[in-house]
């Protein structure tokens, strides 16, 4: 079973580079392709230093987004490497070889398996919040632009019943930072939305993947370390341009994945307009209380 692993960098070279001399040497990894989204500083000039016959530097024309890079990747995989299966990853991630191995196994035992996730874990540790969801109905895709009423409602789109003894649980969707794909299932069937940029891959994914019957599932008793969003952090700093990234993606996906009239397309918009508001003052409330931590901190030093 040929195994690629693909990672995706944008302007983060540095989590890219110590991500790939951790997994290099890893026998159940065949090769390892590098997509650099057409970065605006010097990472590609960084990354193929790299470049071997097991590790491939792809350089994109644009930086189309999480969808555009991985889709060259995992072409790449399928048309020139003749890949069974890819690894998709974050730069952002750590993990090890023996879940690589689990995870080709479980593969190995279970043919109705497309997708398959570990756990993902934060710095602390601790099992991310969510890390496998139901696809949301259109109610909750509006309503979750909104910080607030978005996490009052998560713990209806989480799966709280997950069941840790039976290691693969099937949900619908998974975190995009580290999933493991049958590879020609993912190009006949799957693929992400190019249309979508940063925000709503996995949810869409996972709408095309139910449709073409296949299975997404969850490994239990596996994991990884995610440090959350670093790539998006370093590029998208505010969280006003990251907000309109998303209500972007949503409208996008509300008007091609979603039977939505005209008139309910008009009240999403007013709501995403709220969330704006929201946003921005949720934003200068934190600065407001950092600069007051920051003077109080000052003041004891003193």
């Amino acid at each position: 079973m040929a195994l690629s692993c693909i990672i995706l960098n944008y302007n983060d070279s540095e989590n890219t580079i110590n991500l790939l001399k951790n997994i290099k040497d890893f026998n159940s990894i065949d090769n390892i392709i590098i997509v650099d989204n057409c970065s605006t500083d010097d990472s590609y000039a960084e990354l193929i230093k790299y470049k071997s016959e097991k590790v491939q530097i792809i350089l994109s024309e644009k930086n189309g987004g999480y969808g555009y890079g991985n889709n060259i990747g995992i072409k790449y995989a399928n048309d020139v490497l003749k890949s069974d299966f890819v690894l998709i990853s974050n730069p952002d991630v750590c993990f090890d070889k023996s879940c690589v191995d689990s995870m080709l196994h479980e593969f190995s035992i279970n043919k109705e398996m497309t997708v398959l996730a570990p756990v993902p874990y934060t710095i602390l540790n601790k099992p991310q919040y969510v890390y496998a969801w139901r696809i949301p109905s259109k109610f909750y895709l509006v309503i979750s632009a909104s910080g607030i009423a978005g996490r009052l409602l998560l713990k209806r789109q989480r799966y709280k019943d997950i069941n840790i003894e039976l290691k693969a649980f099937k949900v619908e969707c998974v975190a995009g930072s580290l999933l493991m794909v049958r590879t020609n299932e993912m190009i006949e069937h799957g693929m992400y939305d190019e249309n979508l940029f940063l925000y709503g891959e996995e949810t869409v994914l996972g709408l095309k993947l139910k449709k073409a019957n296949l299975k997404t599932f969850v490994m239990t008793d596996l994991k990884y370390i995610h440090k959350h969003s670093e790539s998006i952090d370093k590029t998208y700093s505010t969280a006003i341009r990251k907000q309109k990234i998303l209500l972007k993606s949503k409208e996008y996906i509300l008007k091609n994945y979603y039977s939505v009239n005209g008139i309910q397309l008009v009240v999403a918009r007013l709501f995403f307009k709220y969330s704006i508001i929201e946003t921005y003052i949720t934003q200068n409330i934190r600065k407001i209380q950092k600069m007051i931590k920051d003077k109080s901190s000052a003041n004891r030093r003193r």
